[in-house]
């Protein structure tokens, strides 16, 4: 059975190690063009594997002219990277000085002080883009020596593909009408190319239409193996769409089972295998004895599902951008030990984390609060004025409790008098009484020795009388 579909078989290891020793290695253009994507430690590890695989090494017609028409492009990309790069980091290190501001740390909380950060931040980015500068000075320019093109020139020297007919081209674009509309791999993806405008151009007196490349390259590498009768081919390709690749539950198990069996059937090829860039040096390093580090690999990957994501118009992950441009832009060393003093110096804004959010919530409701902190603020300072006479009415009535005791003894003193005023009155009349009858007792008294002496009978008569 396994004959019959070999296509659904991954090939042994015992199979592996032959293909390896004895296969031919075609390359597709995204493997060429990643290289001015990659750091250069990454780039170099690349290109001695393949420089190692001198004389076995081919690549389409097409592969050829697609790299050539997009070098260009992508050596202005990564330019363009060094100013991003720039942009990303001043906004960062505005927007987090600006989010500490509006914090009022200063004024509210006395303990934070995060001038420290700002100032290490503030060091290291212009170190930083000091080194962006250095590094610009020395990449791969437009309209300077290309080394990397040099050396791949020296590498597919005399081994690229012939360059096709236009009755070859028109055919094969025939047939992908057919297969695109059946879903048929490769390239039925980039049908939607066509409608971008723009979609076709001439090179060398032939046309060609861009949603078909994939098709293309994949047609011309039947083409090469029937040629010479290849026995054993690897194909290297950064494509991740699924009109290359078979995926289950996002996992990518091989190449699309439809082109393992197209290759099979039009070909004497008795063993063939399909890599992305990463698992090529990974098994370079298996069944050439390489030494390709982890980092590059990892690196390698990176690039390529950035490049993934780019291509299909999806947005970038930007923690996954900010690692493909540390790696992009040869972030060297010395950054990790500037950004692990800066940590120290930092360390306790990570203790900070959650009162800063707390803070930053009430410092939202503060706003709110303005015009009522500034009435408070200015009823407080009155307040200060008061104090004097505050503290001098709390002694006084301090005071006035010790006297209480003698006010109401003096309350209940008074009360007793009113009652002896009416007594005190009516004994001063009967004294003043006693006192006249007293003074009238006196005169009569005298008056009594007076008439005792001198008596006159006629004249007592008379009195009588009277």
């Amino acid at each position: 059975m396994k004959n019959i579909f070999k296509s659904f078989y991954q090939p042994a290891d015992i199979e592996l190690e032959e293909l390896w020793d004895k296969a031919i290695f075609v390359f597709d253009t995204n493997v060429l063009t990643n290289l001015y994507r990659y750091q250069s430690s990454t780039r170099e590890s690349l290109l001695k594997v393949m420089e190692q695989l001198n004389d076995r090494v081919w690549i389409p017609h097409h592969v050829a002219l697609e790299y050539q028409r997009n070098r260009l492009t992508v050596v202005g990309e990564q330019h363009k990277k060094f100013n991003d790069t720039k942009k990303i980091v001043e906004s960062a290190v505005s927007d987090l000085q600006k989010k500490l501001e509006n914090l009022q740390l200063k004024k509210r909380h006395s303990h934070i002080n995060p001038d420290s950060l700002i100032n290490g931040i503030n060091e290291l980015s212009q170190q930083f883009f000091k080194e962006l500068d250095d590094l610009e000075a020395d990449s791969i320019k437009v309209g300077t020596t290309d080394l990397l093109r040099d050396r791949l020139d020296n590498l597919f020297a005399e081994k690229v593909g012939e360059a096709p007919s236009q009755e070859c081209i028109l055919s094969i674009e025939k047939e992908g009408k057919e297969r695109f509309n059946k879903q048929i791999p490769p390239g039925y993806q980039d049908s939607n190319k066509a409608k971008n405008g723009n979609d076709s151009y001439i090179f060398s007196g032939v046309e060609y239409h861009r949603q078909y490349g994939d098709l293309i390259v994949w047609k011309q590498i039947l083409e090469y193996v029937k040629l010479i009768d290849i026995k054993h081919l690897i194909f290297i390709t950064d494509d991740n769409k699924e009109d290359w690749w078979q995926k289950n539950q996002g996992k990518t198990i091989s190449l699309r089972t439809e082109l393992i069996d197209e290759i099979f059937r039009e070909t004497n090829l008795k063993s063939f295998y399909a890599y992305k860039s990463e698992s090529f040096l990974t098994n370079a390093n298996k069944y050439l004895d390489e030494n390709v580090s982890e980092e590059v690999i990892k690196e390698v990957k990176l690039t390529s599902d950035i490049q993934k994501d780019l291509d299909g118009s999806k947005t970038v992950d930007p923690m996954l951008e900010a690692e493909y441009l540390e790696n992009d832009l040869n972030i060297q060393s010395k950054w990790k030990n500037a950004l692990e003093r800066i940590t120290k110096q930092a360390n306790l804004a990570s203790l900070w984390q959650n009162d800063l959010e707390r803070i930053t919530k009430q410092t939202d409701m503060a706003s709110l609060w303005q015009n009522d902190l500034e009435r408070i603020t200015k009823q407080t300072d009155m307040a200060s004025l008061w104090q004097n006479d505050l503290e001098r009415i709390t002694k006084q009535t301090d005071m006035a409790s010790l006297w209480q005791n003698d006010l109401e003894r003096i309350t209940k003193q008074t009360d007793m008098a009113s009652l002896w005023q009416n007594d005190l009155e009516r004994i001063t009349k009967q004294h003043d009484a006693l006192k006249g009858q007293e003074q009238l007792a006196k005169k009569l008294s005298k008056f009594d020795n007076t008439a005792e002496s001198s008596f006159i009978p006629d004249e007592l008569d008379k009195n009588d009388e009277q």
